[in-house]
C-alpha cells in the first residue's frame, strides 16, 4: 500500500479490503472499496490505472454493499452496472 510504483498502493488497497472481507470484517472492506472505487473511477487522465481494476472493484463493492450502484455514465449512453456471470 506505501509503494510508490504506479498502481501498486491500489492494489494493494483492494488486496487488503479482500482480507477483511474474508475476515468477515464488511465494515472496513466496504469503507477500503469505495475510497478505492472512487479513486478508480476519476477521469482517465487523473486515475492511476486503466478499467480492469475498477471493474473489479466495483464487483467486489456490489458483493458487499448491495445497496451500493454505481454511477451511470452519460456519454456511454446506458447503465454502467456490471453484470455477474
Amino acid at each position: 500500500i506505501d509503494s510508490d510504483a504506479l498502481g501498486f498502493a491500489e492494489l494493494g488497497q483492494y488486496h487488503t479490503a479482500r482480507v477483511y472481507e474474508q475476515q468477515g470484517e464488511v465494515e472496513k472492506a466496504k469503507e477500503l472499496y469505495r475510497a478505492l472505487h472512487k479513486k478508480l473511477t476519476k477521469p482517465a487522465e487523473e486515475r492511476p490505472l486503466g478499467s480492469y481494476l475498477a471493474a473489479v472493484v466495483t464487483l467486489r463493492l456490489q458483493a458487499v454493499d448491495p445497496s451500493f450502484e454505481p454511477p451511470r455514465n452519460p456519454s456511454m449512453g446506458g447503465s454502467s452496472q456490471l453484470v455477474h456471470a
